[in-house]
Order: C-alpha cells, then structure tokens, then sequence
C-alpha cells in the first residue's frame, strides 16, 4: 500500500514542527481546512487537541474532528474511536468508541478494522462475536495492519468459533513477525503452532516445522522470553532437531522457574541429579 494522503500530510507538518517553524505548520494545516480538505481539518484538530502553539481547546479539537470525519478522513474516526475508548482527554466511553472505530472501518482504514477485531474479540464496547472478529481481522490483515493478523492467527489457534488451525495461525505468526520481528507472545505462539508440544493439533511436525520452531524459539530465548525458555527445554528432553540433553533441557527449564515461569516451576521437579552432575527424568 502507498503512502495515504493524511500520512503524506502529516509528514509534512511533522517536517516543520521539528524544524520549529510552527507558523508554516499552522498555515498548511489551518489552509487545507480552510479550503475542504478532511485531511487538513484533522492534523487541524491535533493541533488544538495537545496545545501545539495554541491553547489547549478540546472542544474545538472534537468539532474540527467531527468536521474531518464529514469531509471523508477515516483517520479522524479512527482517532476519535481511540480516544474514547482509551478515556484520552475525553470521558472514557468504549460503545462511542467502537461506533466510531466502525465509521473509520467502513471507509477503509486498516487500523481501525484491526481495532474493531480487538473489540469483538474481547466484548469491549460490543457483544463478544468471534465471527464479526475474524471477519475484521482478515480485512485488515489483508490490508496489512498487524494487530489485524493476530488476532485471525489468535482465533485459527485457539479455536475460537472455528476449527483449531495451527497451520493458518503459524501464516499470521509468521506475517506479524515481518512486521514486529522482535514479538515473543508471536514468537512463542508460532513455536507451538508450529511444533505441537502439548499435542493439542494432532499434529505430527516433520523436521523442517520442527527445525523453524527452535529456531524461532532460540530467538524468543535471546529477547529473554521466559515461555521461549520453556520451548528449548522441550526440545532438549524430547532431542527433536536437536541431541537429546536432559542436562541442557533443566538449564533452561531452571532459568525459565527461577523467574516465576509457573509451567517450568512443575515441570523442572521431575529432574534428577546423578553423581557426576549430569540431569536425567526417572523412569
């Protein structure tokens, strides 16, 4: 996707501010609303919203806002929906903020339809509707707003309102990952998807899915994942892609438990220590 016209706008204003030339800023801004343009009257609205070179004013900030929304500027719905629904310099109302974030969805805005999956997900500010989730996720993942993509992958992987897909969640993982590289919660995730350790899927992972998965948890590892910690444990007990090693399998087991890791804390107490301080399970 190309640069909107607000973002292109806004990095134009951006571009003044920081060099200190606000009035040049106000100008762009304060003309653009002058002559009809929505994406003008939004940025506008930023202006009064945190008092940059002019009083504070919400209400102004609100109107302008409104206004934005009228000319067709789905970033001003989404960020009317998001103040609301954060309770940022207006009472906190989650049902006035779904229905704006739905304004700003319905005129095509990505981060607004990853918003709305949020909220159905989790019943805030509507009933909770895995459906009308999953519907909004996929629009904006397809879009290519993150949030979006987890969520579907979130949904495929826990089942919920459809059958358990590890393999369409480990897609989404994958994609948020090319987004936010450093993400452990998707990095965790894709693991399980990925390599099936508890046996939820059925799975049965050839060696190449089980070869991305501790890769992928190692990383988890060096960003100090604790449930990534966990991960490595497992394949040193079980020795998938990797020699079987009971004594590294409690080195990281151990790591994971002496941080509060409760899954590690239970499972670490099955390890023994023969005379020569190596780990091993009992039989």
């Amino acid at each position: 996707m190309g640069m909107s016209k607000y973002t292109e706008l806004y990095g134009c204003v951006m571009s003044y501010l920081n060099a200190q030339d606000w009035e040049s800023a106000y100008s762009l801004v304060k003309n653009g609303d002058l002559q009809g343009d929505g994406n003008a009257t939004a940025i506008l609205a930023e202006f009064y919203l945190h008092g940059v070179g002019v009083p504070e004013d919400v209400e102004t900030a609100l109107e302008l806002l409104e206004r934005a929304i009228s000319r067709g500027c789905m970033e001003a719905a989404d960020k009317l929906g998001s103040l609301y629904l954060v309770g940022e310099k207006v009472p906190q109302d989650d049902r006035k903020g779904v229905s704006y974030l739905i304004k700003a969805a319905d005129m095509g805005d990505p981060l607004s339809m990853g918003k709305l999956a949020t909220a159905y997900l989790n019943g805030v500010g509507v009933a909770q509707d895995y459906a009308k989730s999953l519907e909004w996720g996929q629009k904006a993942a397809k879009l290519g707003d993150k949030n979006g993509m987890e969520i579907v992958a979130i949904i495929y992987d826990d089942g919920l309102g459809v059958y358990r897909d590890p393999m369409q969640a480990a897609h989404w993982y994958r994609e948020c990952l090319q987004q936010d590289p450093d993400n452990t919660f998707d990095m965790y995730r894709l693991v399980v998807c990925l390599a099936d350790p508890f046996e939820d899927f059925n799975l049965h992972p050839d060696y190449s899915m089980l070869e991305e998965a501790f890769s992928w948890a190692s990383k988890g590892v060096e960003k100090g994942d604790l449930d990534c910690h966990m991960m490595v444990a497992w394949f040193y007990e079980t020795g998938k892609v990797v020699d079987q090693d009971f004594s590294m399998a409690y080195k990281y087991f151990k790591i994971a438990a002496d941080n509060g890791h409760e899954m590690s804390i239970e499972l670490i107490k099955r390890y023994r220590r023969n005379i020569f301080g190596n780990y091993y399970l009992p039989q």
